[in-house]
């Protein structure tokens, strides 16, 4: 319903109105669109996996980072009509699209009967983590309205980035969770250059702040992560609600800080990617565990198990979930001395040292000594 309306609306622009008429229909398309980003998300969650997404997100950001690149050229500037017949097109494909789904979702969801094996500390990180890359897509958008020809040159840098994370990830076999880590290091650096470079080579910064662009599409693979492991309804409605708190956030910042506080306005778009960066680092071994366990790179039966007593192996299974050693010692109704104890032990079984290392083994990442 909302896609036809949508589309009525975008058919009544091609027509002249008056300024006030095609102002609200204007409006009410921009207001329908929220709604139609909302159902994409949740069609996602509920029938994409997440191989499937990684590859929407690749093909979605070059093509529309090009498309992009070229409507919003400073060169030759494009009427409104071809936008609005672009519009129509893609709501077109979107429909077409819907009408090929399965009318029914076979996902099973929530009840209170289901228990969740999921802390609530593992799901608020990555709630955080697609609150701060919406900011960032804003924040990168702002920037490069400031510069002559920005706006092209970071959608096109973005659909080059795009193609090179598709590269490292299928030629190369590099997990893209980890690829979305160096990334996320990239535009932090862009970040910080657009703080410090003159404003004739900052067009630089925002090259590498494509990047940052690249991994906030997974706004919608996060969302099936946390579907994974919490499989309630209210996953997409959540994160579109956060893209509007992020909204609206950002248009406070952007009233609170005058032009000639620009760059007090830039260096605290620097922190706050590296405060993306740093929340990234500390969850990036849970997402990657999701991760090789839906596509399959995960072992059933990890050997390194093998040499583990039933106890401690059980012990890894909430370390692997995201459970913090109080939650893991009430679980098994010991104490957090006696968990400590089952912990180092493992540890030295493994020859390892720290959780980091324990994931790295799990996920196959490092070898067994």
């Amino acid at each position: 319903m909302v896609l036809f309306l949508s589309l009525i609306a975008a058919v009544l622009l091609l027509f002249s109105f008056d300024e006030m008429v095609l102002s609200y229909l204007l409006a009410i398309e921009e207001f329908l669109c929220v709604f139609l980003i909302g159902c994409t998300i949740s069609t996602i969650i509920n029938y994409f996996t997440l191989e499937c997404e990684m590859n929407d997100v690749i093909i979605t950001m070059v093509v529309s980072g090009v498309l992009i690149a070229i409507l919003y050229n400073e060169k030759f500037p494009i009427p409104f009509e071809v936008f609005n017949i672009v519009t129509l097109i893609t709501q077109v494909a979107l429909l077409v699209f819907y009408w090929q789904l399965p009318k029914e979702s076979q996902q099973v969801y929530l009840t209170k009967k289901r228990k969740v094996e999921t802390p609530a500390s593992l799901i608020i990180g990555i709630l955080i983590i697609i609150l701060i890359g919406c900011l960032m897509t804003l924040f990168e958008n702002t920037i490069a309205e400031s510069i002559h020809y920005g706006v092209s040159i970071l959608y096109i840098s973005a659909a080059v980035s795009s193609l090179v994370f598709l590269l490292l990830w299928r030629k190369f076999k590099l997990n893209p969770l980890k690829i979305a880590k160096i990334f996320l290091a990239i535009a932090a650096i862009g970040f910080l250059l657009n703080v410090v470079l003159p404003s004739q080579l900052r067009f630089i910064a925002l090259v590498l702040m494509s990047c940052g662009l690249t991994v906030a599409q997974l706004s919608a693979l996060f969302g099936i992560i946390i579907f994974r492991r919490w499989p309630s309804r209210y996953v997409a409605p959540l994160i579109i609600i956060i893209a509007v708190i992020t909204v609206v956030l950002h248009s406070l910042l952007l009233m609170a800080f005058t032009v000639q506080e620009q760059r007090l306005l830039y260096e605290l778009y620097a922190i706050i990617a590296a405060a993306l960066l740093l929340i990234y680092f500390l969850f990036e071994p849970y997402l990657t565990n999701v991760w090789n366990k839906d596509t399959g790179v995960n072992k059933a039966n990890n050997p390194a198990l093998d040499r583990l007593a039933p106890q401690e192996q059980r012990i890894v299974h909430y370390m692997l979930q995201g459970y913090s050693p109080s939650e893991i010692a009430k679980a098994l109704n010991i104490t957090l001395g006696t968990f400590k104890g089952y912990r180092n032990t493992l540890y030295s079984k493994l020859y390892i040292h720290s959780k980091r290392e324990l994931f790295e083994i799990m996920n196959n990442e490092k070898a067994e000594d």
